[in-house]
């Protein structure tokens, strides 16, 4: 069984935050992570699943709540 994770971090142009994301995800290859961004920097990483802040889901359920 796959594990799955979310990942809360700043996404708009900080160093330290896209490097933990990076590193992260690379570290645990077997984990499957979600991610709410706005930006594409992460699109290559394959366990990465970027969320749109647009989508319906963010929109129903707001981000406090999935986090």
């Amino acid at each position: 069984m796959k594990k799955k994770a979310v990942l809360h971090a700043y996404d708009q142009c900080n160093l330290g935050d896209d490097l933990f994301v990076e590193t992260i995800v690379n570290r645990y290859p077997k984990t499957k992570f979600y991610f709410w961004t706005k930006s594409n920097y992460f699109r290559d990483l394959k366990n990465l699943k970027l969320i749109r802040e647009s989508s319906r889901i963010f929109k129903i359920f707001g981000k406090k709540e999935l986090l």
